[in-house]
């Protein structure tokens, strides 16, 4: 699969400009229009967005902590190769610290941040119709970090940020939206719906069951 083939996109000051080349740059990886392995030199990404350095140079720090790109001697930054013996780990970890955000958000939930949660299935189903990749981890992604800041929980939300970044590379490239994908929105209507009767046992059994049935649902051939 080839570069990208976006030209040049100057990036407006709505957000900050290492915020807008990372989300621009996860959108590609997650999209796979950019492939495993591919370069990514600070001067070629700095001259497509039409900014300088030093946000591309955060925005790829970024991505390397999220496990997005990988930074290997005398190559320089690439985008990164999905380590398999990772996968195991990560989904456990989510699957016991997301259940945990799912029950206490369950606990606080308000009227306003229930709402946001159905009107993001709403984004997530719209995603699958057109069988966006990108787009259905984008809205996923928002999901799992709405429900983490409805727990008020900092370090929590921190750690559920950094879990699903590190997974969503996995499911990109492990589960290429089969007849069975659309399992994700109606798993995670499961969990707004007991988040929105204040039901945190439902809630904590419905996150840690979506989140295992997605690992269980990655095609990963040995």
């Amino acid at each position: 699969m080839g570069p990208a083939k976006t030209g040049r996109r100057a990036l407006t000051a709505v957000r900050p400009a290492d915020e807008l080349v990372y989300l621009a740059l996860r959108d590609d990886i997650l999209s796979q229009r950019l492939s495993p392995g591919e370069p990514l030199r600070e001067e070629a990404v700095a001259q497509r967005f039409g900014v300088s350095r030093t946000p591309v140079r955060a925005a790829l720090k970024r991505l390397a902590w999220g496990g997005l790109v990988s930074y290997q001697k005398n190559l320089g930054c690439r985008v990164a190769k999905p380590e398999k013996g990772e996968v195991e780990p990560v989904f456990w970890l989510r699957a016991q610290i997301e259940g945990l955000a799912a029950a206490e958000a369950a606990r606080r939930a308000k009227p306003g941040p229930v709402r946001a949660l159905f009107d993001l299935l709403e984004r997530e189903r719209a995603a699958f119709a057109v069988r966006s990749m990108g787009a259905v981890l984008a809205v996923s992604f928002d999901f799992h970090m709405a429900i983490a800041r409805m727990a008020g929980n900092d370090l929590l939300e921190r750690f559920v940020r950094e879990l699903n970044e590190r997974s969503s590379v996995h499911v990109a490239f492990y589960d290429f939206l089969g007849a069975d994908s659309p399992r994700s929105p109606s798993e995670h209507a499961e969990v707004a719906a007991a988040i929105k009767r204040r039901d945190p046992a439902a809630a904590q059994r419905a996150m840690e069951g979506h989140i295992l049935s997605t690992r269980k649902h990655l095609r990963m051939s040995d």
